[in-house]
């Protein structure tokens, strides 16, 4: 099995009692890592589709270069 999405961080955050601060994890950006360069959709087509995605993954832009499985996975996430 694979890992889904690697990021490779500066510093690992830790808590006062000396643990990985695993709340500290849950709130990087994930979204922002995924999409990466951001294109906007063109084509009536492209942008029908982006609609549709903003709403059923409730995210405020949707680019035509993105990985909707990454996203999904992502919005799986607990």
């Amino acid at each position: 099995m694979e890992p889904l999405l690697w990021v490779e961080l500066d510093q690992i955050p830790f808590n006062p009692s000396g643990k990985i601060d695993k709340k500290a994890l849950t709130e990087l950006n994930l979204v922002a890592i995924v999409m990466g360069n951001f294109v906007a959709p063109l084509t009536n087509t492209e942008l029908l589709l982006a609609q549709i995605w903003k709403r059923i993954l409730s995210f405020q832009q949707v680019g035509v270069n993105d990985n909707f499985l990454n996203w999904v996975a992502i919005h799986c996430l607990p």
